[in-house]
């Protein structure tokens, strides 16, 4: 558990650790209890314990090497190479537990396996008390800098809209998913046109990567000071993490005496700091805790019984965000509300009538050549997947948008956009370079503006510009209109911008 957080350490807080951590180390003090009386030596149960608890977290490892080297893990039924690997894997496991079970004298064992787990332990503690101190160290413009509102906010304005922000997770926009992927969305785009939204044919991201994309678009100004202050760690997300959770736009709206809506997210980097109420579950997962179960043989056990419990978590926290939205509207007003909604973003578990779809692959978010790597994944299977939950998605949106206009007793602003397209663009997809681009950036974006509020908004207008258009039509302030810039970056080097044209724009 402590060495997956350290390897994924920059994308998450130290909290994500906590829950299963406790919940661990409570099992682990039953099933030690169980041992002790079942053995009656407590020196035996606790090195049987531990031997058992090592293999199963080696699971994951073995996992990787064997489908690194071609092994099929991924059968729908039981097939000759998992029976192979894991076979081998839990015979060796309880060969070891039987014979760690049959041994009398248990002390040069104990001896060994307490110095083993002190520096097993100690090393990834280490490793993050270090980051925290070097992290501490680290130049860092003030919040006063980075989070400046630069107007002085109206005191007294006559209206005061709800405000719906609504994220759709790699949603293309229709020119391209009727290109690329031979999808017609127009019927979509004419019914929020009659409804009276704003809509662009040509809008694009600004980031190719969520986080930097909704950082953006929140603090309505580009990211120049964070891709110029390269970290130590190249893939370290902390800085705007910090920018999403405590970002301009609700420090803005905040001084309006707005109150803060927030669905929790499964992406944890989009969790706002204190939001006013929360729609959420206790029992929601985060990133973290689907990846460590992932590491142990659990989930791939009840897989071949046919449970999916981790695609069934997934289904349920995009299912509660789409059936609860219309239910923000009974909030006191005014408010601004935040959604963020994974689908139409891989995994595929969603139909084009949110029927449950299974693939035989294993759990994860990877997009574009990591999604393409896995056993019998083609770009075929990935359009039709994709397809399937834009066709999901675009149903239940629809519906959500109707149900707030019909039941809002003021007309709200309402903003459908997406933070960047699909990544089927590669190598071997038959897309040119140029088209996977346009592909990764073109997104949908479209607003319910009411009050003349369309007039602030333009043809191809990026998200960086969205909330400075809002702010200034309907809250009087006098934010310029910055250049449509976009940028193409990757997980491992998120700050490692290049700018890219699309549609004649950089």
């Amino acid at each position: 558990m402590l060495y997956l957080y350290v390897y994924n350490l920059p994308g998450f807080e130290l909290s994500v650790i906590f829950r299963p951590l406790v919940l661990t180390l409570a099992g682990l003090v039953v099933t030690l209890q169980f041992l002790t009386r079942f053995f009656g030596n407590r020196k035996k149960a606790a090195l049987v314990m531990s031997f058992g608890l090592m293999f199963l977290c080696s699971f994951g490892y073995l996992y990787d090497i064997a489908s690194l080297q071609g092994y099929d893990l991924m059968t729908g039924g039981l097939g000759p190479d998992e029976i192979r690997v894991f076979g081998s894997y839990f015979l060796f496991l309880f060969a070891g537990l039987w014979f760690l079970a049959k041994r009398r004298q248990m002390f040069a064992w104990t001896y060994f396996m307490n110095v083993f787990a002190f520096f097993a332990v100690a090393m990834p503690v280490v490793t993050i008390l270090v980051v925290r101190y070097e992290d501490s160290k680290v130049s860092r413009p003030a919040d006063e800098d980075l989070f400046d509102l630069e107007q002085t906010v109206r005191s007294h304005i006559p209206a005061k809209p709800d405000i719906y922000f609504i994220v759709l997770d790699g949603y293309a926009r229709a020119d391209t998913l009727r290109d690329s992927l031979g999808h017609e969305n127009s019927a979509f785009m004419e019914r929020l046109n009659k409804k009276g939204f704003w809509l662009s044919e040509t809008s694009a991201a600004n980031y190719s990567l969520t986080a930097l994309s909704i950082a953006a678009t929140l603090n309505y100004r580009y990211l120049s000071e964070l891709s110029e202050r390269k970290r130590f760690i190249a893939r370290d997300t902390r800085d705007v993490r910090r920018l999403l959770r405590n970002n301009r736009t609700l420090r803005f709206l905040k001084e309006l005496d707005y109150s803060i809506v927030a669905f929790e997210s499964q992406y944890h980097n989009l969790h706002f700091q204190a939001p006013d109420v929360l729609f959420g579950r206790w029992w929601f997962v985060n990133g973290f805790e689907i990846g460590l179960m992932q590491r142990t043989p659990f989930t791939w056990l009840l897989r071949k019984a046919g449970v999916r419990v981790i695609q069934d978590w997934h289904r349920a926290m995009a299912r509660f965000t789409l059936e609860n939205l219309p239910k923000a509207v009974s909030l006191e007003s005014p408010k601004f509300v935040f959604a963020h909604i994974l689908p139409p973003h891989p995994p595929f578990l969603f139909g084009p009538d949110g029927e449950e779809v299974n693939p035989h692959r294993r759990y994860d978010w990877s997009d574009g050549l990591a999604y393409l790597k896995a056993a019998g994944a083609t770009p075929a299977a990935y359009g039709r997947g994709y397809v399937g939950q834009v066709e999901f998605v675009t149903k239940k949106v629809e519906a959500i948008v109707d149900e707030i206009l019909r039941t809002s007793t003021s007309e709200p602003i309402i903003i459908l956009q997406s933070d960047h397209g699909p990544a089927l663009g590669l190598a071997g997809t038959g897309i040119s370079e140029q088209e996977s681009a346009r592909l990764r950036l073109g997104i949908l974006n479209t607003a319910y503006l009411p009050n003349g509020g369309k007039a602030a908004f333009y043809e191809g207008m990026s998200p960086v510009n969205t909330f400075r258009a809002i702010f200034n039509h309907y809250f009087g302030t006098s934010y310029e209109m910055l250049e449509d810039r976009h940028f193409l970056s990757t997980p491992g080097a998120p700050y490692d911008l290049i700018p890219v044209m699309i549609d004649g724009r950089e």
